[in-house]
């Protein structure tokens, strides 16, 4: 598909000052824990580029830094899907202590467009969610998630797995009760939790059903026909090991698009559990227009 009219905006709070996420988004080794595998960035150098296995159109060279102001903005170009196109970050001291970060990026497609395909601009869109929510966990202390792959001999497999420092009794229920996948989420969800019962996470999209229900320790389910999903989940210590595996992809671009969204997710529901009564999301907004 061409490149589109079309913008991302993600507005997202950080519990950070701009000055501090502004280090964070122009140190190279800070980089290559939340962003990208490869990184080659020296903004008095007026360089800013990041590639690897990671990032949609793998390739090094595709982008270039446009414009740069000290502790407040970024502007880049990308080359992408065969044009150019535009990336800014603009970071806006908020509460004490905290910054906004608003992310653009130009020549995304529209949300009827956003199934996951083999379409570039649509890994794009789902690469910006989750590099944002890791850049916010790199802040919090915690532990960046490995990279998603884009590569094209990746598995036709969805894959994720996070540690949670919260027990499975307490982390299995967010997988399964409607008001917890809101929450986390941000679904519609309709559940009747049992096996047989139905499982949509969205309203209406076509109905899933459970497969397995084995609280703590299971559940799989239906998405569409063809798609099952399956999470695993084991305790130690008071922590919860969580895996994934969504499963019935044809083509592995689209399964590298759904497991960048699940990533992003699973990020959320890590700061849900450990943050308890403090939690607040970090997207502010996430909008196509």
């Amino acid at each position: 598909m061409a490149i589109t009219d079309n913008v991302l905006t993600s507005r997202s709070r950080l519990s950070a000052t701009p000055a501090e996420v502004y280090r964070a988004l122009t140190d190279p080794e800070v980089l290559r824990s939340w962003l990208a595998e490869h990184v080659d960035v020296s903004i008095p150098d007026g360089r800013f580029a990041f590639w690897g296995r990671g990032t949609p159109e793998r390739e090094p060279g595709r982008q270039r830094l446009l414009e740069v102001e000290d502790d407040r903005r970024l502007k880049l170009s990308w080359q992408l899907d065969g044009g150019e196109t535009t990336t800014e970050l603009v970071l806006e001291a908020d509460e004490p202590g905290n910054t906004v970060l608003t992310l653009t990026q130009t020549g995304v497609p529209s949300w009827a467009e956003m199934s996951p395909s083999a379409d570039i601009r649509v890994s794009i869109v789902l690469f910006w969610g989750v590099a944002v929510a890791n850049l916010a966990d790199h802040i919090e202390g915690r532990e960046p998630v490995p990279l998603c792959d884009f590569g094209p001999d990746r598995s036709a497999e969805a894959t994720a797995s996070i540690t949670i420092a919260a027990p499975p009794e307490t982390v299995f229920p967010s997988l399964l009760e409607p008001k917890q996948l809101e929450r986390w989420g941000g679904w519609d969800a309709e559940v009747e939790p049992r096996v047989g019962g139905t499982f949509v996470l969205n309203s209406g999209s076509e109905p899933g059903k459970i497969l397995e229900l084995d609280f703590p320790r299971a559940l799989t389910y239906t998405v569409v026909p063809g798609q099952v999903v399956h999470w695993e989940l084991s305790g130690s210590e008071g922590r919860t090991y969580l895996s994934m595996v969504h499963s019935g992809f044809d083509d592995p671009a689209a399964a590298a698009q759904q497991e960048v969204g699940w990533v992003s997710a699973l990020l959320e529901l890590r700061r849900l559990h450990e943050l308890g009564p403090a939690w607040r999301p970090v997207s502010l907004e996430f909008s196509i227009a």
